[in-house]
């Protein structure tokens, strides 16, 4: 996995100065090539693997944390805002620390446990 990782920062000319944003914008193709055809268990070691090759070829943790977030692309909980759209929300309206933390014990109750 470590020969994705290296095609990967050679094909995209990856350099610790490509910001978040734009390392984002390869996550599900990064993905896709982590997890072709592998087992759940397969794939999250290619995945660890892929993280600390980036991490070798000069990208920071951040930077590898993004193109392999802990969570796979495309998996959402639905019927829950985001915190960006929550954050917004809260300085838009001007809410009182009462009202923000009633937002997070909501939030927080909402959590599906394990």
């Amino acid at each position: 996995m470590a020969k994705i990782a290296t095609s990967f920062v050679n094909r995209y000319q990856l350099t610790p100065q490509t910001s978040l944003p734009q390392l984002s914008s390869y996550i599900e193709e990064l993905a896709s090539k982590l997890s072709d055809g592998k087992t759940k268990e397969q794939a999250r070691k290619a995945r660890d693997q892929a993280k600390r090759r980036f991490q070798q070829l000069g990208l920071s943790k951040e930077q590898a944390d993004t193109l392999i977030p802990i969570r796979a692309p495309g998996r959402h909980v639905g019927e829950r805002d985001p915190i960006k759209v929550i954050a917004q929300y809260i300085i838009k309206n001007n809410l009182s620390p009462e009202e923000i933390n009633g937002i997070a014990y909501d939030l927080a109750s909402s959590a599906p446990t394990t």
